[in-house]
C-alpha cells in the first residue's frame, strides 16, 4: 500500500475492536474491510489531515500518530 495513510487503518481497527459484541463484529467485519480498500470520503479527510500535519511539522506522514490509542484489553 505504497502511499497509503496507514493512520486511517488505525483509525478503523480502533473503532472495530470497540465494538463490544463478538457477533456484531463479525456481521460489520466486510464494511470495515471495504472501507480499508475503498478509500472513501473519510479516507480521504484523514488524508488530508495527515498530510497537512505533515507539512506543518516538517516531517513524513509515517512520523504522524492518532489522538486515539489502541484498547487495553481487547475480548475475542
Amino acid at each position: 500500500m505504497d502511499g497509503y495513510i496507514s493512520q486511517y487503518l488505525d483509525l478503523l481497527n480502533i473503532r472495530y475492536l470497540g465494538i463490544g459484541d463478538r457477533e456484531e463484529r463479525a456481521k460489520t467485519l466486510s464494511t470495515f474491510v471495504k472501507r480499508m480498500v475503498g478509500q472513501g470520503k473519510e479516507y480521504r479527510q484523514i488524508e488530508g489531515e495527515v498530510r497537512a500535519m505533515a507539512r506543518e511539522h516538517n516531517c513524513s506522514v509515517e512520523d504522524i500518530s492518532l489522538v486515539e490509542e489502541y484498547p487495553e484489553e481487547i475480548e475475542w
